[in-house]
């Protein structure tokens, strides 16, 4: 019972990062991430609060669609590398650096 326990962790592993590596695989989500490392530097002050930024600005700097910056920051956000909160009708995003250091950690540990 014990070894189907550990099999069946260590599966749960391998899809978390498979999930994680499907989302940075794509070239504007990895920017996203990148942009949000910084926001102060990418967006302009109108969009952001704190170290967030709303999503009509990830739309506007990054140049798609709210349907497609929203499937996009849906996937980043299910992995845990982005964080949001809803303030009325706005959702603002951030990246979640906790998630991003034990993303690391992984990689150095099992890669």
């Amino acid at each position: 019972m014990n070894d189907l326990k550990e099999l069946y962790i260590e599966a749960s592993k391998e899809i978390e990062m498979a999930s994680i590596f499907q989302a940075l695989a794509n070239v504007k989500r990895l920017k996203i991430l990148h942009m949000l490392e910084k926001p102060s530097e990418y967006f302009p002050q109108d969009y952001l609060e704190g170290n967030s930024v709303q999503a009509e600005g990830i739309r506007k700097a990054i140049g798609l669609s709210q349907s497609t910056v929203s499937e996009f920051m849906s996937i980043l956000r299910n992995t845990g590398l982005v964080a949001s909160r809803k303030k009325g009708k706005s959702v603002f995003y951030s990246r979640n650096p906790v998630e991003f250091k034990r993303l690391a950690d992984r990689i150095r540990k099992e890669l």
